[in-house]
């Protein structure tokens, strides 16, 4: 095994802690139901932060080189800036809302692939994925008018991950995967409202940079944007969930330790 294979599967045996920011972009367009372009958006940097966890495995299964399981959990939380709209009893009048929302964001990731060598500097990993993603939301945050909402989905996904040993040291990771959302769904407590919601795509982007200080160490920097809309809910008590679309940016920093 030469020394920049060497460098790249001591990432892909590893377990990795980090820190991260979130930022949000959650948007539910209007349709031309009000005059505004959407019932309510919330978009920003969640104020708190979060954590991830990751373990990752690459070994040789006989004659088959280089597969590989990963798995993962992050959790980010904090206020974020929200901007909707008030309905006014039994009316039709709709007046603009500012406030705060509090949001709790988990994650869980699974995935199974198999690593193809090219060159002495290159690995490239395709793999299904799968994927449950959690948003605890609470309206209002603070306020006696607070309510709470509960989004989840599962994600079913094929991706590919690039690896290049810049060094003996140094390693740069690219992923890419892309799916759908399955089972996604919204329970409003408050409001008595459970119901399932459409499907949508799901595309998840990812790139880092991995340093070895020596010692099995590692120093990692990162990046992942992630996308994935649901459709309208049906009706249940004379409500429903609108379709809506989100982004989802996040910085993270931590370091690896490698048993490779």
């Amino acid at each position: 095994m030469g020394p920049f294979l060497a460098a790249i599967l001591a990432i892909n045996n590893s377990f990795l802690i980090s820190t991260q920011r979130l930022r949000l972009d959650y948007r539910e367009p209007a349709g031309g139901a009000i005059a505004d372009k959407y019932y309510d958006t919330e978009r920003g940097t969640l104020s708190t932060g979060g954590y991830r966890v990751t373990a990752s495995l690459m070994r040789d299964v006989g004659e088959l080189r280089h597969v590989h399981v990963l798995g993962s959990f992050s959790r980010a939380y904090g206020y974020v800036p929200y901007d909707g709209h008030a309905y006014i009893g039994p009316t039709s009048l709709v007046v603009p809302l500012r406030n705060t929302s509090h949001a709790r964001i988990d994650d869980w990731r699974l995935r199974v692939g198999k690593g193809f060598e090219f060159g002495e500097r290159w690995l490239f990993t395709p793999y299904l994925a799968w994927g449950y993603h959690a948003w605890d939301r609470t309206l209002a945050a603070g306020t006696p008018g607070e309510f709470w909402e509960y989004y989840n989905h599962h994600t079913v996904q094929f991706g590919n991950r690039l690896q290049w040993a810049a060094g003996r040291r140094t390693v740069l990771s690219m992923d890419g995967r892309f799916g759908m959302t399955l089972r996604p769904h919204i329970r409003v407590p408050g409001y008595r409202l459970s119901r399932p919601l459409g499907h949508g795509p799901a595309i998840d982007l990812e790139v880092e940079a991995d340093q070895n200080l020596g010692r099995r160490v590692h120093l990692v920097l990162g990046a992942a944007y992630s996308h994935f809309s649901y459709g309208q809910s049906g009706v249940q008590n004379g409500l429903l969930e609108p379709g809506s679309s989100t982004d989802i940016l996040t910085w993270q920093a931590g370091l690896r330790y490698s048993f490779q």
